[in-house]
C-alpha cells in the first residue's frame, strides 16, 4: 500500500511517500498502528484526517494492498 503524508506530516516523516505491507482483510486503524510503530510522532497528533483513494476514511473501513492512505493534518481556521 502507497501511504502519503501531507503538510507537517510529510516533513516529520522526512518524505512524501512510502510503501507499506498490510495484510489481508486489513483497516484503516490496522494500517495506522502500523504506521504509527514506524514513526512514533504520530501517535502524538490527535487531529488526523486519513483518505483512502483520496475519499474520507472510517477507522473501520477496509482497505487493501492495492489502495493508496493519504495521511494529513486536521486544518482549523477561523
Amino acid at each position: 500500500m502507497i501511504v502519503r503524508y501531507f503538510a507537517r506530516f510529510r516533513e516529520a516523516a522526512g518524505k512524501e511517500k512510502e510503501v507499506i505491507e498490510i495484510g489481508p482483510h486489513s483497516t484503516v486503524s490496522r494500517a495506522m498502528e502500523t504506521i504509527r510503530m514506524m514513526h512514533p510522532w504520530l501517535a502524538k497528533e490527535q487531529n488526523v484526517l486519513i483518505a483512502v483513494n483520496a475519499t474520507y476514511a472510517k477507522p473501520d473501513d477496509r482497505i487493501s494492498d492495492s489502495d493508496e492512505l493519504a495521511i494529513f493534518p486536521a486544518v482549523s481556521g477561523g
